[in-house]
Order: C-alpha cells, then sequence, then structure tokens
C-alpha cells in the first residue's frame, strides 16, 4: 500500500558543512559512496517546523483523518546514488511521541527524543535541539537576495542492515532567503561522531509543501550496515 504524507514546513533552516570522507564511509555503510571531495564529506542539517502533515492517499470514505504539528530535525549526509546527489539520514530528532512512533514505523527512521523550538520574526530565525542534556543552537539572519529553489534529493535510510528510500517531494517555498548564522553546536559529535565544519551560512524557508512516505527497501542494498 502506497501512503502519501503532506504537511506545510511553517518554518525550515537548513545548513550545510563538512566532516572527514571516512567518518561519513561508516555512517553511510556498505554499498553507499559519500558525496565528498578533497577528503570531506556533505552533511546537513535541516531544522523545520510542520504543520498539518497527514495522508492524502486512499482516503476513508466519510472520515476526516486530523493533521499533526510537530518539529524534526534531520542529519543527513550527501551520497551519490544511482549516479545522483542524495541524502543518507542519519538521525531524525522529534519532538512528538505520536510522530516519533509513527516515522520510526512508515518511514524507518532513526528516530531520537527531543525538545524542538524553532522562531521567525522579520526574516530572523531560530531554533534549538535538546537531547539529554547536549544542544544545537542556530541563530539566522536573513540576507537581501532570494535563493532559487533547489530540486529536492532522494532520501535513504538504513534499517536493520537494510537500505530504504523514502518518497521525498518539496513544493518551492514561496518566501526563502539566505543567511548568516550563529551556530552554537553541543550536539553533532554525539550525532555524527565528529565535529562539524559548518559553512557559517543557511536557508531559511516558509511554507514549503513536505511530502514524504512509507519507505520501500532498495534491491540489492540488504547488507549488515
Amino acid at each position: 500500500m502506497r501512503v502519501t504524507l503532506s504537511g506545510t514546513e511553517d518554518i525550515a533552516i537548513e545548513t550545510r558543512g563538512s566532516i572527514p570522507e571516512e567518518i561519513a564511509r561508516a555512517i553511510v555503510g556498505p554499498g553507499l559512496v559519500p558525496e565528498a571531495s578533497h577528503g570531506f564529506a556533505t552533511v546537513e542539517l535541516l531544522v523545520t517546523s510542520i504543520k498539518d502533515l497527514k495522508p492524502i492517499d486512499q482516503p476513508i470514505p466519510g472520515i476526516s483523518i486530523p493533521g499533526m504539528d510537530y518539529k524534526e530535525a534531520l542529519w543527513r549526509v550527501g551520497v551519490i546514488f544511482e549516479g545522483q546527489p542524495a541524502w543518507f539520514v542519519k538521525a531524525c530528532d522529534i519532538d512528538g511521541t505520536l510522530v516519533r512512533i509513527s516515522a520510526k514505523l512508515m518511514i524507518r527512521y532513526p528516530i531520537r527524543e527531543a525538545r524542538i523550538t524553532l522562531g521567525f520574526d522579520s526574516w530572523r530565525a531560530t531554533a534549538r535541539i535538546d537531547i539529554g542534556g547536549m544542544s544545537l543552537a542556530i541563530d539566522a539572519i536573513a540576507m537581501p537576495d532570494r535563493p532559487e529553489a533547489l530540486p529536492p534529493r532522494r532520501a535513504l535510510v538504513r534499517d536493520a542492515g537494510a537500505v530504504y528510500e523514502i518518497p521525498w517531494q518539496e513544493r518551492a517555498a514561496p518566501t526563502r532567503a539566505n543567511a548568516k548564522i550563529n551556530l552554537q553546536d553541543g550536539l553533532a559529535e554525539a550525532t555524527l561522531g565528529c565535529a562539524v565544519a559548518w559553512s557559517g551560512e543557511a536557508v531559511i524557508h516558509r511554507q514549503r509543501t513536505h511530502r514524504c512516505g512509507l519507505a520501500t527497501a532498495v534491491p540489492g542494498q540488504s547488507v549488515r550496515g
């Protein structure tokens, strides 16, 4: 059964950095190749507040399924998959119990319970992730330029030794901006196994459409990672 979930990213902050390629190889596991240059691999952190996430496939006649509001942080490592850049999800931090259960069962995310806050005021966006006494905080100040929306990458995850693809789509935010950021990081090393060389820049999105769904196994990738 195919299920597509759709919601709106009320606020989203995306920032990138790099880690040593050998650490990225250990994270993504056998069969996947990190997106790397000169010995360093790309990583990305997406922190977002999602509103009204609910199924849009196979509605039940006469029953309206309520949407879920929650906050999420995705830690992603760049890989080259079938010749194109893709994301491998290393960790998914979620602040809602029901969404954590659903994301683990349906999307096979490696879930962590977190307290996540996001704020926005006149193109100053803030985010904070708190997990077990560790935290990461972002203060993003928008710049005047408005970047073109990048096409969404395919999304991969590993569960019980097998690689799964998450159907991932984005409808570009009607409003977005490049930003300079101040990032205080006390969480990346516990998440990725090393410190991240963050770029100092981010993209802020407002009202981007977010779609995902049931993860499906990638043929030929069912090896123990």
